[in-house]
């Protein structure tokens, strides 16, 4: 199914470029090296999003996936909280700022973002607050997309779904 999608742009392309050069046609040229030259201008996030949503719609049009499964997380997305341990030295440094400061301000003084777990211990955080992160691997490369919550996930997913 890929080869024949990729088969068809292939002939697509080239029927162009013959045209073009037969109609002597330079600005199409241009555009195509226009198009190589001001490379892609998104932001790496934006990069990311765009990677998931491209294996979200392969998963349900190429591997068809049901899009029950997907949101289930019965498929290869991963899922992990953007958390990493914190030193004991950094937890006591924390426990003694928060004495006399802000949760804020003790971020600022420390260089770190963090949140207390449910257990009372503390971890470090993305500057969002813990994000959800979404990891999956197609072929040989690991990929992952950072979300705000699971909901974000579901919601990203059933958007794509609609298509």
């Amino acid at each position: 199914m890929l080869l024949d999608e990729i088969d068809s742009l292939w002939k697509t392309w080239s029927a162009q470029c013959e045209r073009a050069v037969l109609n002597a046609d330079a600005d199409w040229f241009r555009r195509q090296a226009n198009a190589l030259d001001h490379r892609d201008k998104r932001t790496d996030a934006q990069k990311d999003r765009a990677r998931f949503e491209a294996e979200v719609w392969r998963l349900l049009t190429v591997e068809r996936v049901p899009e029950r499964k997907i949101l289930d997380g019965d498929t290869c997305f991963v899922q992990r909280k953007d958390e990493q341990p914190l030193t004991d030295k950094e937890k006591q440094e924390i426990r003694e700022l928060e004495q006399l400061n802000r949760h804020a301000v003790v971020e600022d003084m420390i260089g770190k973002s963090y949140k207390r777990t449910d257990d009372g211990d503390y971890v470090a955080v993305s500057k969002g607050g813990g994000a959800l992160i979404v990891e999956w691997t197609l072929g040989k490369r690991r990929y992952s997309c950072r979300f705000k919550n699971g909901r974000c996930v579901r919601d990203a997913i059933r958007d794509i779904a609609k298509l």
